[in-house]
């Protein structure tokens, strides 16, 4: 069932990571954001479907590279979980502060860069270090946890080895993601009623709108990864192994329940329609030839829609309408 698991996963984050590529829009700085997590995804559920089918006829060098690979990915995994509740905190906070949107995302492009080098570079100095204590000479490494790739599995052997190269990064940044969703919950609490009051006037805020969606997709990409993971991390210790089927195969198809959240938006399943008409058209153009607007109204409300949308913008509002309500904001 796993292995199962293992490719619905993987289908379904090819498909999510080809649709952000395809989609200008969705590439933002939280869509890059989101893309990085899938692909570090991908290459974790990759792994575990060859470990779980192949590993008894992999030689041994192949079985230690597997190793780093799947520590490495597994790692920036998890720290790509955490820059996403880290910027969607950053965000949210500087908004509810009454900094202007544009404020905030003026140099994100910079942050981004920062947010690669702490969610690539993070997992590559602590793999760096894991393959330097195992290929540590035996007379230098004798009170000395090594990693022990390929001893016993292709994977860390034991406890300690899980707890020192792995587990406890995680914890540490489940730790930290908890602080900023938490916080982040607060302010949204704390300033729930000002905000309300203020839609008595303006019916759509850029607080409401922009930043809540985007906020609840990566809290339930948050809870899906502990949820899941605490279960794996149970299932380790606790016996019989039956009695986590369920959430062992709901644990490996983490890329469909991805996938579920990121089609849970409206504005994001009408891209995707509009994605798959064009991609109809380049097709099968006589098909698309034939079809032609009823009305000037259609055109119109073609041309209204056609921009490329945020994924952190209204649904259903234009760009127009966004900045006269920004800058409405700003003077008031």
């Amino acid at each position: 069932m796993m292995k199962v698991g293992y490719v619905i996963s993987a289908v379904f984050l090819i498909i999510t990571i080809t649709i952000h590529l395809l989609i200008p829009s969705l590439r933002d700085t939280q869509g890059l954001i989101l893309l990085s997590h899938m692909v570090s995804m991908l290459v974790v559920v990759t792994v575990l479907f060859l470990l779980s089918t192949v590993s008894r006829s992999m030689s041994s060098a192949y079985c230690v590279f597997n190793g780093f690979v799947f520590q490495f990915f597994f790692l920036a995994m998890f720290f790509w979980l955490n820059i996403m509740c880290f910027d969607i905190w950053r965000v949210i906070r500087a908004t509810a502060k009454g900094i202007p949107l544009i404020g905030i995302l003026s140099s994100d492009a910079k942050k981004f860069k920062l947010y690669c080098l702490y969610g690539w570079g993070s997992p590559l100095v602590i793999t760096i270090v894991t393959a330097i204590m195992h290929f540590l000479p035996d007379e230098l490494a004798k009170d000395i946890t090594r990693p022990g790739f390929g001893t016993l599995t292709c994977w860390l052997p034991g406890d300690w080895e899980h707890l020192i190269y792995c587990y406890a990064y995680v914890a540490t940044l489940f730790i930290l993601d908890l602080l900023f969703i938490g916080h982040t919950m607060f302010t949204l609490y704390q300033a729930g009623s000002a905000f309300t009051c203020f839609a008595r006037e303006v019916s759509v805020t850029a607080f409401n709108r922009k930043h809540l969606e985007a906020f609840w997709q990566r809290f339930f990409v948050f809870a899906s990864m502990v949820l899941c993971w605490t279960a794996d991390i149970l299932s380790w210790k606790i016996h019989p192994l039956e009695i986590w089927i369920v959430t062992d195969f709901i644990n490996s198809s983490q890329g469909f329940v991805i996938f579920l959240i990121f089609i849970s938006n409206k504005k994001r399943r009408d891209m995707v329609k509009e994605l798959l008409k064009k991609a109809s058209k380049t097709c099968c153009p006589r098909v698309a030839s034939s079809v032609q607007p009823s009305s000037n109204n259609e055109m119109a409300t073609w041309k209204a829609t056609s921009p490329p949308l945020s994924t952190s913008e209204p649904s259903g509002t234009t760009e127009e309408e966004s900045v006269n309500k920004t800058d409405k904001g700003e003077s008031d």
